[in-house]
């Protein structure tokens, strides 16, 4: 542990050294000998902090032989006290030793220096001061973003040359004159290019800047050449983000080079492009793989997300030529049942969202989550919809379904499917691993949720109250994991019902839940009862479309939301896979989490 004065002591030790060292070549030239303890003429001594429970003491080396003592935590009248001076020969001090509560670690000299540090550490340091989310205002875009990180920059050689790596690592642009400047500063040095892991364009718009479509076009910041030569000049990048504000720009030489001419390119993400120019593009190039049986695409993550107008053949054709495969967004696309069992069984997926497809098939889908290799170890699946437009699981469907899903399991969407009551006794196991369960829309009631959090005594499938049988069914009991629910669209779920003492949702039997997603009507309902929710301890918020019914949360143990599957992302119930593990902002916050 190191404190805000380790720099002025080790100063001081440094100072204290070669003094002693002098002293000691005094004494050499004049024949006088000192004893073992007069050579320790100084120990270094540190008040103790606050913060810190303990330390230790080791004395300097002298003559490269280091030794450690204990140190006495008395103080002396001498003005030198604060460093914990000890006059020469003091052996009384010397083995004392302080008490257990007055120890740390005595920093070197050259300890007290940020530069000394490995450049692999100093480095992973500097990513701290990264920001994913630019600010929101455009005026101070460029001064506002990173800006703890650019003064690291002036601080010294070897600060520079990590910053400056981390600088460059992560590029982000909102606007085109932005990514106009780094093209400009790639160009007098290409070496910058080779630095860029993540190129992202999530945030990119011309909203705010006074500029039209057709303008941006005139500018030439930002165009299907730039955009190219910015890939060629980052042979080493790793992610791309992009998304419909730029899909004019992504024509077709920009996918070739996006789908085969970057070896080390792991993750891209094309977010609601679907203008016509972009569809085109996008089967011109997938078309290659037809005349090159061999070549494959070596993406892991794709996000298609809203991409409705790309053609069921390119999807098909894209998707039987990506072996390694792990999280694959196929929202509301034209995605077939072909294509789908056309993923190669060497793929792995974890993230897998096919909700609103309506080109798919409840039989494909369940053979493919059943039998495919690919499906075997899923963490996110989305298999949602909306009945009033299209079902993709009727009751029947649904029974075979529950029984398949992994344990791997983490987050379920289920919206729309046909489930009722029958279909409790399949879900509860599930929301033994589950942490979010989607069920919106469908034919389950608020006692029906919750079974999910009764134990056995008090639950309707178990009525016996002979106590050994009680007993041996709790100590086999696995508690409810689940820490959100979407119940959106149940009748039986009112602003009354919810609030009732005999729903076990809102009270600690529910625990560990803490979000519960409502409609647009109930949430005005709940907004308007300030004084019960602050009795019953939840509150409502809304994002977008999206409303929530939160429990409010106090103290250290409170859940931060994170999880590794979430990929940087802390709110719960997110509708948009992400690709890039990275705070979420932009247009990709939209998808996720406001429709």
């Amino acid at each position: 542990m190191t404190t805000p004065f380790d720099a002025e002591i080790a100063l001081a030790e440094a100072q204290n050294y070669e003094l002693e060292k002098r002293k000691q070549s005094e004494r050499s030239t004049t024949g006088s000998r000192s004893s073992s303890v007069d050579s320790v003429v100084k120990v270094p001594f540190y008040v103790k902090n606050d913060r810190s429970d303990s330390y230790s003491s080791v004395r300097e080396e002298l003559d490269g032989l280091p030794q450690s003592f204990r140190v006495s935590s008395k103080r002396t009248s001498d003005p030198n006290s604060a460093l914990g001076e000890y006059p020469d020969g003091d052996e009384a001090a010397i083995a004392e030793g302080p008490s257990e509560s007055n120890r740390w670690p005595c920093p070197q000299a050259s300890d007290a220096s940020l530069g000394a540090l490995p450049a692999e550490v100093l480095e992973n340091i500097l990513e701290r001061l990264t920001l994913d989310v630019p600010p929101t205002e455009y005026k101070f875009q460029s001064r506002g973003r990173n800006e703890d990180l650019v003064a690291c920059l002036l601080t010294s050689k070897k600060l520079y040359a990590s910053a400056h790596r981390v600088l460059y690592r992560q590029v982000t642009f909102q606007h085109s004159y932005t990514f106009s400047k780094f093209m400009d500063q790639v160009r007098r040095d290409p070496e910058l290019g080779i630095l860029v892991r993540r190129l992202d364009l999530s945030h990119f718009t011309s909203l705010g800047m006074g500029r039209t479509q057709k303008l941006n076009s005139e500018i030439q910041n930002m165009t299907s050449k730039s955009l190219l030569e910015c890939l060629k000049a980052t042979p080493r990048i790793r992610e791309v983000l992009l998304q419909l504000h730029v899909d004019q720009d992504v024509d077709t030489y920009v996918l070739l080079k996006l789908f085969y001419g970057l070896p080390k390119l792991e993750a891209l993400d094309l977010c609601a492009s679907s203008i016509a120019n972009f569809t085109e593009s996008f089967t011109n190039a997938v078309s290659r793989l037809n005349s090159h049986s061999s070549l494959t695409i070596n993406l892991q993550r794709l996000c298609l997300h809203e991409c409705s107008t790309l053609h069921s053949d390119s999807l098909e054709l894209l998707l039987s030529r990506m072996p390694n495969i792990t999280i694959l967004d196929l929202h509301h696309t034209r995605v077939t049942d072909k294509a789908l069992i056309s993923i190669p069984h060497s793929a792995r997926l974890t993230h897998l969202n096919v909700g609103r497809c309506p080109s798919l098939t409840a039989d494909v889908v369940l053979d493919f989550l059943a039998h495919h290799p690919a499906a075997s170890s899923l963490v996110w699946l989305s298999l949602s919809c909306h009945p009033s437009c299209w079902r993709l699981f009727n009751e029947d469907e649904v029974s075979a379904l529950l029984p398949t899903l992994p344990s791997t399991l983490r987050s379920l969407n289920l919206n729309g499917a046909k489930i009722t009551r029958d279909h409790i006794p399949a879900l509860l196991p599930l929301t033994r691993h589950l942490e979010e369960l989607s069920l919106a829309h469908t034919d389950l009631s608020l006692d029906n949720i919750s079974t999910f959090f009764a134990r056995p005594e008090s639950s309707p499938e178990n009525p016996s109250r002979d106590p050994t049988s009680t007993s041996s069914a709790n100590s086999t009991w696995t508690p409810c994991t689940l820490h959100y629910l979407d119940l959106t669209g149940l009748t039986s779920l009112t602003q009354p019902a919810l609030i009732s003492r005999s729903n076990a949702l809102l009270s600690d039997r529910s625990l560990p839940l803490e979000v519960i997603e409502v409609s647009a009507k109930i949430k005005t309902s709940l907004s308007k009862a300030k004084n019960t929710n602050e009795i019953l301890g939840w509150g409502v918020k809304e994002v977008g479309r999206r409303s929530w019914y939160v429990r409010q949360q106090i103290g250290a143990n409170a859940d931060t939301g994170a999880r590794e599957w979430k990929m940087g992302s802390r709110w719960w119930g997110m509708r948009k896979v992400p690709v890039a593990w990275s705070e979420v902002g932009g247009l990709f916050s939209h998808y996720m989490y406001k429709t």
